[in-house]
């Protein structure tokens, strides 16, 4: 997987490191009781990732970059999915209502990593309460 140019745009001074090798994509679906209910995309400088994320495996980013005060995130960008979203068709899901989203870039020493995230129709962010 690669970064797209939407993405890259994200970061301070990614124009002079546009090219692909400098960027590591993960993409994963997290389950609660047995639904998807987030879909995330991360995308991680490769440098990160040969260092300090090099024993990440399928260990959950978020319980590093949440634990470490080192990570600091930046304002979340909130979106809505419409229907013609391509991540819809790419995931199989039929569009049932508004799918919301949020992203955030984090910096991590003289690097920053993004991490997008877009709320399942399971996903209990959408239970009314009360």
């Amino acid at each position: 997987m690669q970064p797209d140019l939407e993405e890259l745009a994200q970061f301070s001074g990614a124009k002079s490191a546009l090219h692909d090798s400098f960027w590591q994509v993960r993409e994963v679906i997290l389950i609660g009781n047995g639904q998807p209910w987030v879909f995330a995309r991360s995308v991680l400088p490769q440098q990160l990732c040969d260092m300090d994320f090099a024993e990440l495996g399928n260990k959950p980013l978020g319980q590093i970059i949440f634990n470490d005060e080192r990570f600091v995130r930046r304002p979340f960008q909130l979106s809505c999915l419409s229907e013609s979203h391509s991540l819809l068709n790419t995931l199989g899901i039929c569009k049932q209502r508004t799918l919301w989203g949020r992203r955030s870039v984090f910096d991590f020493k003289q690097l920053q990593l993004m991490v997008a995230e877009i709320f399942l129709p399971d996903c209990p962010a959408y239970s009314k309460q009360g």
